[in-house]
C-alpha cells in the first residue's frame, strides 16, 4: 500500500483486506505530513516510511522493489484511500497467473466508490486523452489498484520513469512497448 496522508482511511482498507494476504502486506508510507505510518504501525500493518517525500512514482518504485527483494512473484498495489475494494484482491491474484504483465482495477462508479466528485471530471478527460495516444480502451488509466508480475516488472524499467503521477502512464505505456499481456479488472 504506497501511502501518503491517509490516516483517515488506512485502518477502513485494512479491515477489508481478506485475512489470507495480511501477511504479505506491508505500507510504505511517503514521509505523509499526518499520522499514516504512526496508524499503520498500531494497526499491526508492516510499514515502512521514506526520509523523505518521494512523490507518488517514487514512493511506489520503492514499494515495488521492495517486494520484488522480499521474492514476490505478484505485487498487488493498492492506495489505502479507500476508493477500491480489497476483496477484488483474491480475483486479481487468480487473474495474473493467466498473465505475463499487469492487471488494472477499476472503480466502475469512481465517485460511488469513495473518489471525491472533483476529481472525477479530470480523471475522465485524461483517460480519454491517454486511451488515443496508446490506443487502447481502458475506463479508468489512473487508478490505484493494480497487480503486477514479478517477470515484467524484471523486464521492464520502471525504476526510470517519474517520481511524480506521471508514472502511471509510463508503467502502462512501457507494459504495452513490452508487449506484456494486460487484463481489464472489473471490480465486483
Amino acid at each position: 500500500m504506497p501511502a501518503y496522508n491517509a490516516e483517515k482511511t488506512v485502518g477502513q482498507v485494512w479491515k477489508k483486506i481478506p485475512e489470507q494476504y495480511k501477511k504479505n502486506t506491508f505500507l510504505i508510507d511517503d514521509n505523509s505530513k499526518d499520522n499514516t505510518f504512526a496508524i499503520a504501525k498500531k494497526l499491526g500493518i508492516e510499514s515502512y516510511q521514506n526520509k523523505i517525500n518521494l512523490g507518488y512514482g517514487g514512493n511506489l518504485k520503492a514499494g515495488l522493489r521492495k517486494a520484488l527483494d522480499k521474492g514476490a512473484d505478484s505485487i498487488v498495489e493498492m492506495h489505502p484511500d479507500n476508493e477500491y475494494d480489497p476483496s477484488s484482491i483474491t480475483l486479481a491474484i487468480e487473474k495474473i497467473t493467466e498473465a505475463t504483465g499487469m492487471i488494472l482495477g477499476n472503480r466502475i462508479n469512481p465517485v460511488a466508490s469513495g473518489m471525491y466528485f472533483w476529481k472525477y471530471i479530470p480523471t475522465k478527460l485524461l483517460t480519454a486523452f491517454d486511451n488515443v495516444i496508446l490506443k487502447t480502451r481502458l475506463s479508468d488509466l489512473h487508478q490505484g489498484f493494480r497487480v503486477y508480475t514479478r517477470l515484467m516488472l524484471e523486464k521492464v524499467p520502471f525504476e526510470n520513469n517519474s517520481n511524480n503521477y506521471l508514472f502511471s502512464f509510463e508503467i502502462i505505456t512501457q507494459t504495452i512497448f513490452y508487449e506484456f499481456l494486460y487484463i481489464y479488472l472489473i471490480k465486483k
